[in-house]
C-alpha cells in the first residue's frame, strides 16, 4: 500500500514539474505566438478560423507532436484551401516555430529528469514536454488570432524583412539540428 502512495506522490510531483516548466516558458513564447497570430490574420481569412480552432483541438487531444505537424502539413498541402496556409509562408513558419520548441523541451526535460532520474526516461519526458509546449504555443496563437480579428490595431506590426531573416535562421537551425541529421 505504501508503494502505491509513493508512486502516486512521484507522479503528482512529476505532473507539477511539467506544469511549472510550461509556465516558465509561457511568457517567453508569447511574443512569437502573437506574431504568428498576426500572420494568421494576414494569411487566413476570417472564414478559415475554424481551421485554427481545429488545430487547437487537435493539439489538445493528441498524444503525439507528429499529429500536429501532420495537420498543418495537410492544410498547407491542400490545393485550393492550402493557398491561404501557404500565403506569407504561414504554414511553414508555424511548423518551424513548433519544431523550434524541441530545444526548450529538451532543456526542461533534462531539468525534470535530473530532479528525479529514477522515475523517468529523458526521451519520453522530452516528447511529453515538447507536446505540452506546442499546445501552449498553439493556444496562445489561436487566442491572439481571434482577438486580432476583432481588434486589428492590437496586432503587432509585421516587419517582413526581419521576419524573413528570422525564418531563414530557424530554417537553418532546423536543418542543422542533431535530431534532424540523424533522420537523414
Amino acid at each position: 500500500m505504501e508503494a502505491v502512495w509513493k508512486e502516486k506522490l512521484e507522479e503528482s510531483a512529476y505532473r507539477m514539474g511539467l506544469a511549472k516548466a510550461v509556465k516558465e516558458c509561457r511568457d517567453e513564447m508569447l511574443p512569437r505566438a502573437r506574431e504568428m497570430a498576426a500572420y494568421a490574420v494576414q494569411a487566413l481569412s476570417e472564414s478559415n478560423k475554424s481551421q485554427l480552432m481545429k488545430l487547437e483541438r487537435q493539439a489538445i487531444s493528441t498524444m503525439a507532436i507528429t499529429d500536429i505537424y501532420d495537420y498543418i502539413k495537410l492544410r498547407v498541402g491542400r490545393s485550393e484551401s492550402g493557398k491561404k496556409w501557404r500565403h506569407l509562408d504561414f504554414g511553414r513558419k508555424l511548423l518551424l516555430e513548433l519544431e523550434g520548441l524541441e530545444a526548450k523541451a529538451e532543456a526542461k526535460a533534462k531539468e525534470l529528469v535530473d530532479l528525479n532520474p529514477l522515475t523517468r526516461d529523458l526521451s519520453a519526458v522530452k516528447r511529453e514536454m515538447h507536446l505540452l509546449l506546442a499546445r501552449e504555443f498553439i493556444g496562445q496563437m489561436v487566442s491572439n488570432y481571434l482577438y486580432f480579428l476583432v481588434e486589428p490595431k492590437a496586432a503587432p506590426k509585421l516587419d517582413m524583412g526581419e521576419e524573413r531573416s528570422r525564418s531563414n535562421q530557424l530554417h537553418q537551425r532546423h536543418d542543422n539540428s542533431p535530431s534532424r541529421s540523424r533522420r537523414r
